[in-house]
Formats: C-alpha cells, sequence, structure tokens
C-alpha cells in the first residue's frame, strides 16, 4: 500500500480513504462502514497494507481515541496523527480561545476550505444534525461561526413539540407547503437558508463559499454562488497532514 490513509471516525461510521501519491487537492470518495463504537471494528473495517501516513479524525471521546491510536499503530506499523484543534495551523487561526471548545470537524472544515482557496476570504458550511457556518478572511483569520439546528433536526423538533397529528413522510421541499408536513418541513428548510444567508452575507465581499454534510445537496439549490464540497474532513486531514511535514 502507498499513498496516505485519512479515517475520520464518527459516532456509528467510520469513513476512509487511501489517497494516490502525488495525487492533487482533490479527495476521492471515501469507504464506509458501520462500528458501533468497536474499536476493533473499525481498524477492521480498514484497507490492509502500510500506508505512508495515517491520519485520524474522532468525536467517540478521548479515551477512544488512545485505544484507537493503539490499534492502528499496531496494524500499519505507522504512528497516526490524531486530528486535534490547533490555535494555528496551516495558515489558519481560529477565533476561540480556547481551541479544545471548537469541533474538530469544523475545524478540518475550514482546512480543506483554505487549501482550496489558500489567498481568498471563505465561507463553510456543515449540514447536518447541527447546521454550522464559519467565516475565514484572506489571511487566514477565523472570525468566527454559527450552530444552527440542521434542517431534519428543527423538522422533527417542530413536529414533536406539537399536538396536531402528523403522517410521515410526504413532505415537499419546493415552495410553500400545502399540508402540515410540508409546511413543517419548508419551515425548517426556509430556517436553514436564512441562517446561511445572513452568515455568509457577514464574510468579506467575494468571499468562496462551501457547503457540505448530509443535506448539502439540499440546501445547495437556492444558494447561488456556493458549492458543494465533498469529503471536508478527509480533505481537511489530508491539509492538517501537509502542515506537519
Amino acid at each position: 500500500m502507498t499513498g496516505d490513509l485519512l479515517i475520520d471516525v464518527g459516532n456509528s461510521r467510520v469513513k476512509w480513504v487511501l489517497t494516490e501519491p502525488g495525487s492533487d487537492d482533490a479527495i476521492p470518495e471515501g469507504c464506509a462502514a458501520a462500528h458501533e463504537g468497536d474499536v476493533e471494528r473499525v481498524v477492521e473495517a480498514l484497507p490492509n497494507g502500510r500506508p505512508a501516513r495515517v491520519a485520524v479524525s474522532q468525536v467517540l471521546g478521548p479515551e477512544v481515541g488512545v485505544a484507537l491510536c493503539a490499534a492502528l499503530q499496531a496494524r500499519y506499523g505507522v504512528t497516526p496523527v490524531m486530528a486535534r484543534v490547533r490555535s494555528e495551523c496551516a495558515g489558519l487561526q481560529i477565533a476561540y480561545a480556547d481551541p479544545m471548545r471548537l469541533g474538530v470537524d469544523r475545524w478540518l472544515a475550514m482546512l480543506a476550505a483554505r487549501r482550496r482557496a489558500p489567498a481568498e476570504a471563505v465561507v463553510i458550511a456543515m449540514a447536518g444534525t447541527a447546521l454550522t457556518l464559519d467565516v475565514v478572511d484572506r489571511d487566514g483569520h477565523h472570525r468566527g461561526g454559527l450552530i444552527a439546528p440542521g434542517f431534519q433536526t428543527a423538522r422533527q423538533a417542530t413536529l414533536g413539540a406539537t399536538r396536531f397529528e402528523h403522517q410521515a413522510g410526504g413532505a415537499e421541499l419546493a415552495g410553500l407547503g400545502t399540508t402540515t408536513e410540508a409546511c413543517v418541513a419548508a419551515g425548517a428548510r426556509l430556517a436553514c437558508l436564512g441562517a446561511l444567508d445572513r452568515g455568509a452575507a457577514l464574510a468579506s465581499e467575494g468571499a468562496r463559499k462551501w457547503i457540505a454534510g448530509g443535506d448539502a445537496a439540499l440546501l445547495a439549490i437556492d444558494l447561488p454562488g456556493w458549492q458543494t464540497l465533498p469529503n471536508p474532513v478527509l480533505s481537511g486531514l489530508m491539509a492538517m497532514l501537509d502542515s506537519t511535514d
């Protein structure tokens, strides 16, 4: 095996990609598997061989991180680089006084965006369970961000907090709704779009804007000037690795 092994361990799935030596900034589509919080299952799902470098992002906590690092070292004979938010990395300077309070996925997404546009202001949004947005100026200074309910979170919260009966599915997403379910979906979607529009308006004029995450394609339809960013965590891991060379 050659190239770098990039690993993203989420709450329920592990996603990984093996890059080609000398590859450009584009990270290819990775593979994924469920892990159920089991370190052995994470490692067993990964490819065989010996990569040149291994980088890992994980959200399962410090104890799992220690066990995962040891297991990867034993399997590949390479000391993995574990993603930890740093105040400064690869030209990015974060706004948080306490770096550990910033989610590692947001940090890696900012690194990925800066890797794509190193001399430009950028806006990077992640549309998942939570909707996040971060603004970075052209000099690499993180100006701050926002965290709001994601589309599905907002939709489920509204349906769960009301007393009217509702049915699963059947919620068209374009325009105004003509059923209760469609109205709730429209409200959740427009709330996300509004947050993204207002957040991006706080960036420098001409900033490059990207959106990633499970609901990125759904929201990007009505975000002119935005692009979807595939594999932001894995791309950010590559930027982190290259900054340590």
